[in-house]
C-alpha cells in the first residue's frame, strides 16, 4: 500500500448497502472518498447505538423537522463539528450549511480541510444514500 492509502485506510464501499465489484467481490473504497463515507456514517449514526462507542455519531435524522430555526442550526452544527473533528483525517471542520425540504429533510454541505489533502466539501442526503 501506499503512504497515502495507509493514512486514509481502505474500507468496504457502502451505498445503502455493499457495492459488488466485477468480479463478485465487494468494492473497495479509499482516499478522500473513504474519509467522506465515513464522515457520512458518523453524521448519521444515533449516539448511544454502538455499544463499544457510545459518544461516537450525531444522529442528524433525529433532526428532522427541527431545523427551522437558526439556534437549532447552530447546535446540530456545533455536534457535526465536534463529532468530525475527532476523525484523524480531518484537520480542521470549516463550516457547513443545510438546505430545507419541504417535508423537512434536509441536505447538509459541509466544508473541511483533510490531513495532506486540503480543504474538501461534500454535500449529503442524510436521509438518503451518500453520493460520492
Amino acid at each position: 500500500m501506499s503512504a497515502t492509502e495507509d493514512f486514509y485506510l481502505i474500507d468496504l464501499h457502502f451505498k445503502n448497502d455493499f457495492v459488488p465489484s466485477s468480479s463478485g467481490d465487494l468494492q473497495r473504497i479509499k482516499g478522500r472518498n473513504n474519509v467522506l463515507q465515513a464522515l457520512f456514517h458518523r453524521l448519521i449514526t444515533v449516539p448511544g447505538s454502538l455499544a463499544h462507542r457510545p459518544t461516537y455519531g450525531v444522529g442528524v435524522k433525529l433532526w428532522q423537522n427541527r431545523l427551522a430555526t437558526l439556534g437549532a442550526q447552530k447546535d446540530l452544527a456545533l455536534k457535526i463539528k465536534s463529532q468530525f473533528e475527532e476523525d484523524f483525517r480531518v484537520d480542521k471542520f470549516l463550516g457547513i450549511s443545510f438546505q430545507q425540504k419541504e417535508n423537512g429533510e434536509f441536505l447538509v454541505k459541509f466544508r473541511v480541510n483533510l490531513k495532506g489533502i486540503g480543504e474538501t466539501s461534500a454535500t449529503v442526503d442524510p436521509f438518503g444514500a451518500i453520493e460520492i
